[in-house]
């Protein structure tokens, strides 16, 4: 058994974190050769407002980053 621990930024639809499950799961059986359904794969999601980079939080990074699109 092969466990993915991801930790993202939440907002991910379910399909997205499907999609990233088993692109995770196919990339470890191509690679290291564990069959594709023994891998796991878990997701802590957390808040834009909890996620900090360079002591900013992430939402004020993407407040930013929506502000200059418009």
């Amino acid at each position: 058994m092969l466990l993915f621990r991801v930790t993202l930024r939440a907002g991910r639809s379910p399909a997205q974190l499907q999609e990233l499950a088993a692109a995770l799961s196919e990339t470890a059986a191509q690679t290291i050769g564990v069959p594709a359904e023994t891998v796991r794969v878990v997701y802590q999601e957390v808040p834009p407002t909890h996620w900090f980079v360079g002591g900013q939080p992430l939402s004020a990074r993407m407040d930013d980053r929506d502000a200059s699109t418009q």
